[in-house]
């Protein structure tokens, strides 16, 4: 989901910067909630911050089903358009701190020998 950062009087700030949350697929609903711009963005993307610090507000921009690939969570995340360089911020998870959620897209695989032979046999 996309955010466009707007002024005091409700008009479009240009940032240079593309602003937004991502959320993992799931079958129900997600909240989440983030200070926009967070602090340590002023490290990694100084001039973002301090474009986004000068907004009042934020709206909805633009709604994509695409997947944010840097931020596979509950994130807000920033792109620096010049640079195409994107930094993210996110929930912590039961996983730990921005870890992906596990995904059923990976096939399992199978057990070495040695761990084969402690299996007990089918039954026939």
């Amino acid at each position: 989901m996309h955010l466009e950062p707007v002024g005091a009087e409700g008009q479009r700030l240009e940032s240079g910067c593309a602003v937004g949350l991502s959320f993992p697929a799931t079958s129900r609903g997600l909240t989440t909630q983030h200070r926009l711009p967070w602090p340590s963005l002023a490290q990694s993307l100084p001039a973002c911050h301090a474009a986004l610090t000068q907004a009042k507000d934020f709206r909805l921009s633009l709604y994509e089903e695409a997947r944010q690939p840097e931020c596979p969570t509950a994130c807000a995340f920033v792109t620096e358009t010049a640079t195409r360089r994107t930094v993210c911020e996110c929930q912590p998870t039961p996983l730990g701190e921005g870890v992906a959620a596990p995904s059923r897209k990976k096939t399992s695989r199978e057990p070495p020998p040695e761990e084969r032979e402690l299996e007990p046999e089918d039954p026939r």
